[in-house]
């Protein structure tokens, strides 16, 4: 596992900081963020967004999943829904499968009002999220070896 991590400038983001674990032989990233998700937060996620489109950096690796960690979020506002929608546009156009953990309840509605992330997008947290990914990456195992 890799852990890659980029902090933001302190007077900007209140220490927001997101750190990317790549779990390769599962085809998976799990971004954690942490800290303050407000306007000085934009141009972090930002750097996210280009982290995971960088074709040097998963040129070779095949990612199919990709889990959003909330649990380390001390502050989650509406300035920052352009940036999560890049995000996810980002991701999606790698054809990942994204799942959402450690929402508040709060978070969860302002991300379905925007229609950011679906309900079927979003876990409860970090272990059963990976928990249920990988009973479906077992499901899409099986499914392509049966079509063979």
């Amino acid at each position: 596992m890799v852990k890659v991590s980029f902090n933001a400038d302190r007077q900007k983001s209140k220490l927001f900081k997101y750190n990317i674990e790549e779990k390769i032989e599962e085809n998976l990233l799990i971004i954690i963020f942490s800290g303050e998700m407000s306007e000085g937060a934009n141009s972090i996620i930002n750097q996210c967004q280009r982290e995971i489109n960088s074709k040097d950096r998963y040129k070779d690796k095949d990612i199919k999943y990709v889990i959003l960690d909330f649990n380390e979020v001390t502050l989650l506002n509406e300035e920052i829904i352009g940036s999560i929608r890049g995000l996810q546009s980002a991701i999606r156009k790698k054809n990942a499968l994204i799942r959402v953990c450690c929402l508040r309840p709060e978070w969860k509605k302002m991300f379905f009002d925007e229609d950011i992330f679906h309900k079927d997008e979003i876990g409860e947290g970090r272990s059963t999220t990976i928990d249920g990914l990988k009973s479906k990456m077992k499901k899409d195992d099986l499914y392509c070896n049966s079509h063979l």
